[in-house]
């Protein structure tokens, strides 16, 4: 396609229809597997709810411009349960198709981006083998990264899950 050395498209695992055949896609084309994912599974459940009420309002599940930005929300804290389960399981089912592809991975998380954007785009191009180059994202981010700044009810969710591994997940900002 053109002159690109590299190309490449996103998806989640519950996007792919056909995992047999789309495994068989992409050792035909030799492919480089990119896995991202966040550590953080509280940002990664409300970015979800957040993607749904974009797409709700606009019609597009990732934010392309700032006049479609939607105001902070009240959580459903039974919704965010639903959505950590459901979270940690996407992940888990995503590193095992991964795993059983067979193919050169590197792992690299949401929250490596925020800290050092060059860094990680470094390494992307050192796996890719391709030489550095500008990189221009076309979607801004939907949630801040300060969860106060998003939840209209954060000191009650936060008080939900105090004693369970989530808790310092509430207070973190990386951005």
């Amino acid at each position: 396609i053109g002159n690109k050395r590299a190309l490449g498209f996103k998806t989640k695992i519950m996007d792919i229809l056909d995992p047999d055949g789309f495994a068989q896609l992409l050792h035909e084309k030799r492919c480089r597997i990119i896995l991202l994912h966040r550590r953080n599974t509280v940002k990664a459940a409300i970015s979800t709810i957040n993607a749904k009420r974009l797409h709700e309002a606009s019609g597009t599940w990732n934010l392309l411009k700032e006049s479609d930005r939607q105001p902070p929300t009240v959580i459903d804290p039974e919704e965010l349960d639903r959505l950590l389960r459901l979270r940690e399981q996407w992940d888990r089912d995503l590193e095992a198709y991964a795993a059983r592809l067979n193919l050169p991975k590197l792992a690299l998380t949401y929250e490596e981006l925020l800290l050092d954007e060059n860094a990680f785009l470094q390494r992307v191009f050192n796996f890719l083998e391709v030489k550095p180059g500008p990189v221009r994202p076309r979607t801004l981010k939907n949630t801040s990264d300060n969860l106060r700044e998003a939840i209209v009810n954060f000191d009650e969710l936060r008080a939900r899950y105090a004693h369970t591994r989530y808790a310092p997940m509430f207070d973190e900002v990386l951005a």
